[in-house]
């Protein structure tokens, strides 16, 4: 699982198998969990995250997207 840390959570922007959408401001415990923080590169550091503007998580999702339905044709 996937946390991305975005400023406001809601929307579908980000829904894609193996993601959860967290905002800022609701951030749960992040120990043992892969976090990308979007849009905010200062709480990135601090959290030790990474980090990746909203354009470039948009592409990974629609990636993750793509290889997963190309997944599931397979089977």
């Amino acid at each position: 699982m996937i946390l991305f840390v975005v400023k406001k959570a809601g929307g579908r922007a980000f829904d894609a198998p193996g993601i959860e959408v967290v905002s800022e401001e609701d951030l749960p415990p992040i120990d043992d969990k892969i976090v990308v923080v979007v849009g905010n590169r200062e709480l990135a550091e601090r959290l030790g995250a990474a980090y990746m503007s909203e354009e470039e998580a948009l592409r990974f999702v629609e990636l993750l997207k793509s290889e997963s339905a190309r997944v599931v044709s397979r089977a």
